[in-house]
């Protein structure tokens, strides 16, 4: 359950969450990378990311797009705003992951 928070540092948080909600809305796809970082930041989920590769038929170097791939894409090194957030929540999630077991 979620801890309560003052006022102030919910309105802290929603801006925060304003500000993430656009950077997806208006984050522009110019390549593989730019689609694997969104994709994940709409699934939060490497599973999700593959699923929708298969709905939108997407293929890189006439192959599927791979866990492996995505994996590489959330550990480079962020190039833009929205991959700097997406890759700093994945490498939490994955302590946690190894945190607890």
């Amino acid at each position: 359950m979620k801890k309560f928070m003052s006022y102030s540092k919910e309105l802290v948080q929603l801006e925060e969450l304003k500000h993430y909600i656009s950077l997806v809305d208006d984050f522009e796809i110019k390549d593989l990378d730019d689609w694997v970082v969104k994709n994940y930041a709409l699934t939060n989920s490497i599973s999700g990311v593959i699923k929708n590769s298969l709905v939108d038929e997407l293929q890189f170097d006439a192959n599927l797009v791979t866990r492996q791939q995505i994996i590489k894409v959330l550990n480079d090194k962020p190039k833009n705003e929205l991959h700097k957030i997406v890759h700093k929540g994945y490498k939490s999630k994955i302590r946690r992951a190894l945190t607890n077991g």
